[in-house]
């Protein structure tokens, strides 16, 4: 059969078969795999390095100024270290102690009035001439037994000027030896006292007011000679009498 003589009648031709059929040996086709999530971009990056610190200035650091420290107090039944600075209550009422040793001076102004002048003994003014001096020592170094020598000797007094009262009343009490006895026996307790707080100071802890301490046991000593000394003189004669 002879093709047909038009050209626009010939039919085209089929395409090769090779391109419908499966390939030999082909793999299997898989699904996708699912796609895992990226890291964020900060995981990849190195954590930062630590800076060196700066360098600091050729006399060190500068540091705030603090502010001053207040002094310790020492607490009650302990003596008082070097350089206590007299503060407090308890150096207030030692400096209302010390102006009434200037009130005993109204006790020689009166026997200068009454003109007994058989009364105003070496004694009485040595004693009231020196005292004043003795506590503004005390107050001044803040002398470690200062609190308990207070205490005592404001006891002895109030014991003394009682008695001193009660003859102004004309009353004469029988405990006139107990007075004197009384003051002697205060001088011998503050050197029982003095002889342990020495011990302190040089075996444990420095105390204040050393200096002041020196000064109050020479005149401790030699008031408690002149104290003997007028009770012999004194209760000797009424005995022998």
């Amino acid at each position: 059969m002879e093709p047909p003589s038009h050209p626009g009648l010939i039919p085209s031709l089929p395409e090769p078969l090779h391109r419908y059929l499966p390939l030999p040996h082909s793999p299997p086709q898989l699904p996708p795999s699912p796609s895992r999530p990226s890291p964020p971009p900060e995981a990849h990056q190195r954590p930062p390095q630590p800076q060196p610190p700066p360098p600091l200035p050729p006399h060190g650091p500068r540091l705030p100024p603090h502010p001053p420290l207040p002094h310790p107090q020492p607490p009650v039944g302990r003596l008082h270290p070097p350089n206590t600075k007299p503060t407090g209550p308890l150096f207030f009422w030692a400096y209302i102690f010390y102006l009434s040793k200037f009130l005993e001076f109204l006790d020689t102004l009166f026997i200068l009035l009454s003109r007994s002048m058989k009364r105003l003994s070496f004694l009485h003014v040595y004693h009231h001439a020196t005292v004043p001096l003795m506590c503004y020592l005390w107050l001044h170094s803040s002398q470690s037994l200062f609190p308990i020598a207070l205490l005592i000797n404001a006891t002895v007094h109030l014991i003394m000027y009682a008695y001193y009262f009660l003859s102004a009343l004309s009353f004469r009490p029988s405990w006139k030896r107990a007075v004197t006895h009384c003051q002697i026996l205060q001088f011998l307790f503050s050197f029982a006292l003095s002889a342990l707080m020495l011990r302190y100071h040089f075996s444990q802890s420095p105390c204040s007011g050393i200096s002041a301490w020196s000064f109050n046991a020479l005149f401790n000593a030699s008031l408690f000679a002149l104290f003997l000394h007028f009770h012999f003189n004194t209760y000797k004669h009424h005995k022998d009498s």
